[in-house]
């Protein structure tokens, strides 16, 4: 936790917390990739954002990630834990720019989707609609054949085996789980969204952390800058000392 200040967590927080999901996502982005200009952290492709999420979560909170999800057939619960370097993301190479990719006889240059795409999204009202303009947005040249056609004149079907040769570009942009219900035999893959996820403990520890600040300035008497300047170590300390 220490390579990151209180503070600065702190302001982070307080950044995002009137924001919507995404432009929340974007603040965390900022944390984890100070280097990156604001336009720079909107383009970044789905599969890098996901990647250096999942590195602020390590550095913040561990490598190890808990969740909870119940089984679609029979309502079992599952609690699962899982290792960040269990996803072998790390081993996957960079992917092109832009990248061909076909199904029958279409074929198709693509990009792959960044934060910018999802932004454009927050205002959809069904995923019906957020897929359709997600897909269009992604499609750089689209042919049958030889001759160029617009997004609108694919079949579904077309449509789908096109969206999953997308996603077999980067698997990194789309977090999914093995799983099987030990009750009743059911099995099935469950997504993990890392966005929301990282953002529910952030906020928890944010709060946690002005509760601290608020017993140990009661106490006493210190100021804000000085408590969040201690170490978390120091901090816990004299949390203890009031709880005796």
């Amino acid at each position: 936790m220490e390579k990151f200040s209180a503070k600065r967590i702190l302001e982070v927080w307080e950044q995002g917390v009137p924001l919507s999901a995404e432009a929340r996502t974007q603040a965390l982005l900022g944390l984890i990739a100070p280097e990156l200009s604001t336009q720079d952290l909107m383009e970044l492709r789905l599969g890098d954002r996901n990647m250096n999420l999942l590195e602020l979560r390590k550095r913040l909170f561990g490598p190890s990630l808990q969740a909870y999800v119940e089984c679609g057939d029979c309502g079992e619960a599952l609690d699962i834990e899982f290792g960040i370097d269990e996803l072998g993301f790390s081993s996957i190479d960079q992917v092109a720019e832009v990248n061909p990719v076909s199904t029958g006889s279409i074929n198709a240059r693509v990009r792959l989707p960044n934060n910018q795409d999802l932004l454009a999204l927050a205002s959809l009202s069904t995923v019906e609609d957020g897929r359709r303009l997600l897909f269009s947005r992604c499609i750089l040249e689209l042919r049958r054949d030889e001759t160029v056609i617009d997004p609108e004149e694919l079949g579904e079907d077309e449509i789908d085996q096109l969206e999953k040769a997308i996603s077999e570009l980067d698997p990194r942009m789309e977090i999914l789980f093995d799983l099987k219900c030990p009750q009743c035999t059911h099995s099935w893959q469950s997504p993990l969204e890392i966005s929301s996820y990282l953002w529910s403990e952030y906020d928890v520890y944010a709060r946690q952390l002005l509760e601290s600040v608020h017993v140990l300035a009661s106490t006493y008497s210190w100021a804000e800058t000085d408590i969040l300047g201690m170490s978390e170590e120091r901090r816990q300390f004299y949390l203890g000392r009031i709880i005796q």
